[in-house]
């Protein structure tokens, strides 16, 4: 695995701090740029389940002040975008459900009646269109890249954050590599910065995973903002010491 001072990193932390040669252009690629409310969200992979829910796993960067409210506030406008959304926060020893756009209706039953994670996913199959995933702290993240559901990486856009993304992109396609995976479908979502420097950025670290990983990694949200947003539906259930994210995900595709 390289380190900071290898070539694709000395490439990435020239273009912020010595001057060297800007990318042709600052505008975003066209397969970089960010989506519309109409198709944001739209190249996940389709996975068996009775409602043909996508999966998305959310990797933190280094991100401004209360970083996991951008989470939150990044499910609320999936919501707003492509229906019903469920955050999921899998920690060591319990599982938090977070329903953005969810309504309950005569044919699930009510979040306080689950308590086993087998009927969370079987409501969320029949509830949600989108289901997004936090891990834990604690998982490994070989595990995450063999699920091969889509990884965004969410960053902020200041020089320190890029680099960090950067090199979390890199450990993503090392491990592929060294499992003899495919490269992860991934993305990335710029937040506290404005449409102009979050393209810049993104631009830079697409430019610089092409160049060194021939990994694709396209613009596919900007939260500029936080902005005030309606309590969601939340509930909580008890998970074993081991289950983690291979296991929820296998319990979503047996739905």
């Amino acid at each position: 695995r390289k380190d900071l001072m290898s070539d694709d990193f000395s490439y990435l932390i020239d273009l912020y701090t010595s001057g060297g040669a800007e990318p042709e252009s600052l505008d975003v690629p066209k397969h970089h740029a960010p989506r519309g409310a109409k198709d944001f969200g739209r190249r996940s992979r389709r996975i068996e389940s009775r409602r043909g829910a996508t999966i998305d796993f959310l990797l933190q960067g280094n991100l401004p002040v209360r970083a996991g409210l951008w989470l939150v506030q990044y499910a609320a406008r999936t919501a707003g975008n492509s229906g019903p959304t469920a955050l999921i926060h899998l920690g060591a020893e319990e599982c938090s459900v977070e329903g953005y756009g969810v309504r309950e209706s005569n044919d699930s039953p009510p979040p306080a009646l689950l308590n086993r994670i087998g009927e969370v996913v079987h409501w969320l199959m029949e509830t949600v269109d989108r289901v997004l995933i936090v891990p834990s702290a604690q998982e490994q993240v070989e595990s995450i890249v063999q699920t091969r559901e889509r990884l965004l990486l969410f960053t902020g856009g200041d020089d320190a954050a890029v680099v960090s993304a950067y090199r979390l992109a890199r450990r993503l396609a090392d491990i592929a590599k060294e499992q003899e995976l495919p490269l992860p479908r991934a993305g990335l979502v710029v937040v506290g910065a404005d449409p102009q420097k979050a393209q810049e950025v993104s631009t830079r670290i697409a430019d610089t995973a092409a160049r060194f990983m021939d990994m694709d990694l396209p613009l596919e949200a900007i939260l500029q903002r936080m902005d005030v947003l309606d309590s969601p539906m939340r509930m909580r259930i008890p998970v074993g010491p081991t289950f983690g994210v291979n296991e929820f995900v296998e319990q979503i595709r047996r739905c």
